[in-house]
């Protein structure tokens, strides 16, 4: 009997961990989504996800440079 009582908490716990990620899938594709919104408003592209932009900046003569400023 406690064998039994078992199983179906293990099992409960496994559908309540789908269902959480589910949740976070749902959820990333909504903030993805909005992120992508936003930067299509302010006409700029969005950074790759786990990726630093890296912008080009002029130097003093007049060459371009790399630089991780933001």
């Amino acid at each position: 009997m406690m064998q039994l009582h078992y199983m179906i908490e293990r099992k409960e716990r496994q559908e309540e961990h789908r269902e959480s990620r589910k949740r976070q899938q749902e959820w990333t594709g909504l903030f993805t989504s909005l992120v992508g919104g936003i930067a299509t408003a302010f006409e700029v592209e969005p950074p790759a996800a786990g990726k630093r932009n890296k912008k080009k900046r002029k130097t003093q003569d007049n060459s371009y440079s790399s630089s991780d400023e933001s």
